[in-house]
């Protein structure tokens, strides 16, 4: 159930995910796939450790937490040159 100002409509505007909601959770995965798919395009092949280190910075860019065990799969993803996708549950 959405907040609104009494007239039906979000007080935060239209479009506008409330607090915790299942929408700001799917704008932050989303966000974080944007960044992986920025390493994989620039990092493919590189060390673990680059890649992490710059999954790290565009995750802090794009203003999303990753679990840095997620943080460091991914890094190994993309050293590998495997296609890999974020774990919704490890973004906040």
């Amino acid at each position: 159930m959405s907040a609104d100002n009494g007239t039906g409509q979000n007080p935060n505007g239209p479009g506008t995910a409330t607090s915790g909601s299942g929408e700001e959770q799917a704008a932050k995965t989303e966000a974080a796939e944007h960044v992986v798919e920025r390493a994989e395009g620039w990092d493919p092949g590189a060390e673990p450790s680059t890649v992490a280190s710059n999954l790290q910075e565009g995750f802090e860019e794009a203003g999303v937490d990753v679990d840095p065990d997620e943080v460091e799969r991914i890094a190994q993803d993309v050293h590998e040159q495997k296609d890999t996708d974020v774990d919704p549950g490890a973004v906040s």
